[in-house]
C-alpha cells in the first residue's frame, strides 16, 4: 500500500514540475523554420510541376507526328482530302477547342479532322492541339502547333513543328519553334 500525501506535500510537488506544453516563443520558431522550409521547397516544387506540363506536349506531339505517318504509309503517301492532280490536304482543328485557357480540357474526338488518324490523347489536356498538311507526288508538308498558358500568366505560348517530304520520299523535320522565347 501507498503512504498517504499531504495536501502541502502535493502543491510542493506540483510547484516542481515542468509544465506541460510550448510557450509562444517556441512555437514561433518552429513555424518560423516551417515557413523558412516551405519557401525553399514551393518554387522547386510549382518547377516539377511545369516540367511535368510541359512534357505532355513532347509526348502529344510526338504521337500525332506517329498517326500522320502512319495514315500517310496506309494511304499512298496522301492526306484524307483530295483536292485533284495527286494533291491532298488535311486539317486537325484545335483540341481541345479554343477558349485557351491555362486550365485542363478534355480531347474531343469528333473535333473536325481528328477522327481519321489513329491518335486519340488519354484525359485532359493544357495544351490545344492542330495540324495542318499538304501533299503532292513530287512533295509534301505538314505542320503540328500548340497554343497554351502553362504559367498562367495570360501571355500564351505558341509552338510549331514542320516535316517536309522531298521528291525522293524521304521526310525531314525542318524545324521548330516556341515563340514568345521562355514562355510556356
Amino acid at each position: 500500500m501507498r503512504p498517504l500525501q499531504s495536501d502541502a506535500l502535493k502543491k510542493k510537488h506540483r510547484r516542481g514540475r515542468a509544465h506541460s506544453g510550448f510557450t509562444i516563443v517556441e512555437l514561433v520558431v518552429v513555424v518560423a523554420i516551417i515557413g523558412l522550409l516551405a519557401s525553399m521547397a514551393i518554387p522547386g516544387y510549382q518547377r516539377l510541376v511545369l516540367a511535368s506540363k510541359k512534357s505532355e506536349r513532347t509526348i502529344v506531339v510526338r504521337n500525332m507526328e506517329e498517326a500522320i505517318f502512319s495514315y500517310l504509309n496506309e494511304h499512298d503517301q496522301q492526306f484524307q482530302w483530295p483536292s485533284g492532280a495527286g494533291t491532298s490536304w488535311t486539317w486537325l482543328d484545335y483540341n481541345p477547342p479554343a477558349r485557351w485557357t491555362s486550365t485542363k480540357k478534355a480531347f474531343i474526338p469528333t473535333t473536325w479532322g481528328w477522327p481519321d488518324f489513329s491518335y486519340e490523347p488519354s484525359g485532359d489536356l493544357y495544351y490545344h492541339y492542330y495540324a495542318y498538311g499538304w501533299a503532292t507526288p513530287d512533295f509534301a508538308y505538314f505542320y503540328i502547333g500548340t497554343v497554351g498558358d502553362l504559367d498562367a500568366n495570360g501571355v500564351f505560348a505558341w509552338y510549331y513543328k514542320y516535316w517536309y517530304r522531298d521528291a525522293t520520299g524521304i521526310w525531314y523535320p525542318l524545324w521548330e519553334w516556341t515563340w514568345p522565347t521562355g514562355e510556356e
